[in-house]
């Protein structure tokens, strides 16, 4: 098991440092969905779901059982806010429920679980140039695959159109952001920098 990181990067902290909401005339957010793997390039995930109150989510992913929010934005990174673990966030983008872990974590080891009352969809990379991407609806996972990797898993039978999006793309060999870009697009989902600034829930680590 990848040991845990104890201490923030100082170019993430910088990054979100720089981070405004654009309703006051900052910093526009990105309409491209996959900003996510831009500002972490390092690692990180992220898994999506419908029907799902974001503190459930939250503690699914692996978050502790206490529940914290941070004084205001701008502590939400701030390590001494969460003792014991790194950082996760939750929230909500539209009518989806999101939780972010600042570790290339197994997100989709919750999909299925996340998906039982609508749908859910993860991303994960991390710093072994793992990606990973798995979309599930009704509690069935509808797919599962590494992004540049021939393969994975897409169901065959009674499958919404974005199934067949996805293995048509994949096996076109298109990109992690390509892939993350047309799921989100195809699923409605928009998550802004502005979103996970202001997380409605942060805690950490188990």
């Amino acid at each position: 098991m990848k040991a845990q990181k104890t201490d923030i990067p100082d170019w993430l902290v910088m990054s979100f440092g720089v981070f405004t909401d654009n309703r006051q005339g900052g910093m526009m957010d990105s309409a491209d969905p996959a900003w996510l793997r831009t500002e972490y390039q390092e690692e990180g995930s992220i898994v999506f779901a419908t029907n799902v109150d974001p503190s459930n989510l939250l503690r699914a992913v692996g978050g502790s059982g206490t529940v914290l929010r941070p004084p205001s934005p701008d502590d939400v990174l701030d390590p001494r806010c969460y003792p014991g673990g790194m950082i996760l966030r939750a929230g909500r983008a539209g009518n989806w429920s999101y939780c972010f872990h600042m570790l290339g974590v197994d997100a989709a080891s919750v999909t299925e679980w996340a998906s039982r009352n609508g749908e859910a969809v993860s991303f994960m990379w991390n710093v072994n140039a793992l990606t990973w991407i798995e979309y599930a609806r009704s509690g069935r996972i509808e797919a599962s695959f590494e992004p540049g990797v021939s393969g994975g898993f897409f169901a065959e039978t009674n499958t919404p159109a974005l199934v067949e999006l996805l293995r048509t793309h994949h096996e076109q060999d298109e990109s992690f952001v390509e892939l993350f870009n047309l799921a989100c697009r195809e699923l409605g989902i928009l998550l802004t920098r502005s979103d996970l600034r202001e997380s409605e829930f942060a805690t950490h680590t188990r």
